[in-house]
C-alpha cells in the first residue's frame, strides 16, 4: 500500500487530494487484511504513537501461525467466552467484547525507520492521520519482532542483574516458554479493555471526565494494562509480561540521562509503571532478599485485581464528583507517585532496582 509521501507544501496546497489519497489507501490496506494477504508493503508517512511521524518503506507479513497458536492456548486454558467477559461485568457500559481486528505481523524487509523501530504497534486510521471512530473501521498491526526483542534485550537481563537467581530463572522460563502467543495476547486483551470501564477510549472516552488530555492518556493506558491483566488471570506469562513492560521498558526509559525523573513526566506509560512498582512493594508481590530482589509471580492475579478495583472506583468517583475532577486526580496520582517542584520523580527504591540495571540498555539494538 502507497500512501502520500507528504512532500513539502503538498498537503497545504492540496488538503482534499491528500485525504483522498490517504482513504484510498486506508481502503486498500484494509481490505488486504480482510483478504488474508499476508505480504503487505508499507510506504508512505506513517503516525505512531510515541515517535510520532516517520516515513516508512518496507513490507510486513501477517503471520497466521501466531493466531493460530494463541487462539488454540486460549481454548486450553480458558474458553475464549470467558476470556473476554472476564474483569468486564458491570463495566462494559453494553458494548460487547469481541476479538478485535489486530493482526501479528514480521518485518521481512524495510528501510531504517521500520526495522529499528521501537514502536511495539500501529493502527489505523489514527497512523495516517485520519479521523474515523466506528469500531470496525479500526485496526491495527502488532510488531512481535519490537516486543521480542525488548524481552530478550532488556527484561531478561534486567530480571537477571536485579532478582534472586532462582527466582529471575523461574520468571523467565515462564516467559520464554511462550512469549509470542503472550505478546500476541496481550495486545488483544489491552484493545478489549479501552472499550470498558470509566477509563475507556473506545469508540470514544466518557464526555463527563473533565481531565487534560495527559490525565487521560495516563489513566486510559494503565487502567486498559489492569483490565487485561485480569482478564488473563489464567495466564500468568501475560501479567508477568505486563508487569516488566511497566518497570523495565516505560518506567526505566530515560534513567540513564535523569536518574530523578527518566521520562515520567513525558510518556504516559512511564508513570503507570512508577505507579504500579509502588504497589507492588506495599502488596507484597516484589520483596527483598538480601541484596536481591523476589518475585512472587503467584500472587500476580490477586495484585492486579486490587489495583484494577482501585482505579476503577477512583474513575467513578471522579465522575460522580463532576466537577473538580482534575484537582482530585492530580491528588491521587501525587499520592501514588512522589515529586518534586510540580514533577513526579522515581520513588527511591524503583531507582535503586534501576541501578542494578545500569549495565542493561534502555533501548533495543539497532537492525542496522
Amino acid at each position: 500500500m502507497i500512501f502520500h509521501d507528504s512532500q513539502p507544501g503538498t498537503i497545504e496546497d492540496h488538503p482534499a487530494a491528500i485525504e483522498a489519497s490517504m482513504r484510498a489507501s486506508l481502503s486498500a490496506l484494509d481490505q488486504a487484511c480482510r483478504d488474508a494477504d499476508t505480504l503487505i508493503t508499507l510506504r508512505g508517512k506513517l503516525r505512531f504513537t510515541k515517535s510520532g511521524p516517520q516515513f516508512i518503506d518496507g513490507v510486513v507479513r501477517r503471520d497466521f501461525s501466531i493466531e493460530a497458536r494463541t487462539r488454540e492456548w486460549i481454548q486450553v486454558r480458558d474458553p475464549m467466552s470467558d476470556l473476554l467477559g472476564n474483569a468486564a461485568v458491570g463495566q462494559n457500559c453494553g458494548v460487547e467484547a469481541v476479538w478485535p481486528r489486530h493482526y501479528p505481523v514480521r518485518f521481512l524487509s524495510g528501510n531504517a525507520a521500520l526495522v529499528n523501530i521501537e514502536e511495539v504497534f500501529v493502527y489505523f486510521p489514527y497512523a495516517l492521520e485520519l479521523e474515523d471512530k466506528a469500531s470496525d473501521a479500526v485496526f491495527g498491526f502488532e510488531f512481535v519482532d519490537v516486543s521480542e526483542s525488548i524481552i530478550e534485550a532488556v527484561h531478561v537481563p534486567c530480571m537477571q542483574a536485579a532478582f534472586a537467581e532462582q527466582d529471575w530463572r523461574k520468571s523467565v522460563d515462564l516467559l520464554l516458554a511462550r512469549r509470542t502467543e503472550a505478546i500476541y495476547l496481550y495486545s488483544i486483551l489491552h484493545e478489549i479493555s479501552h472499550g470498558v470501564g470509566p477509563w475507556r477510549v473506545i469508540p470514544s472516552c466518557d464526555e463527563n471526565l473533565r481531565l487534560s488530555a495527559a490525565q487521560l492518556a495516563i489513566m486510559g493506558e494503565l487502567a486498559a494494562d489492569l483490565d487485561a491483566a485480569c482478564r488473563a488471570a489464567n495466564f500468568p506469562e501475560v501479567g508477568l509480561l505486563i508487569f516488566m513492560n511497566r518497570i523495565f521498558w516505560y518506567a526505566r526509559r530515560g534513567f540513564a540521562d535523569d536518574n530523578r525523573r527518566g521520562k515520567l513526566n513525558a510518556d504516559n506509560d512511564a508513570w503507570g509503571g512508577a505507579w504500579l512498582w509502588e504497589r507492588s512493594v506495599a502488596h507484597g508481590l516484589v520483596s527483598t532478599k538480601g541484596a536481591r530482589l523476589i518475585l512472587d509471580v503467584a500472587r500476580l492475579p490477586a495484585f492486579y485485581e486490587s489495583c484494577r478495583r482501585e482505579v476503577t472506583e477512583l474513575g467513578q468517583t471522579l465522575l460522580a464528583a463532576g466537577t473538580g475532577q482534575r484537582g482530585m486526580l492530580d491528588a491521587w496520582m501525587r499520592k501514588g507517585v512522589p515529586g518534586a517542584q510540580d514533577q513526579f520523580i522515581y520513588p527511591e527504591s524503583l531507582c535503586r532496582l534501576f541501578q542494578k540495571c545500569s549495565n542493561v540498555p534502555e533501548h533495543i539494538p539497532r537492525v542496522i
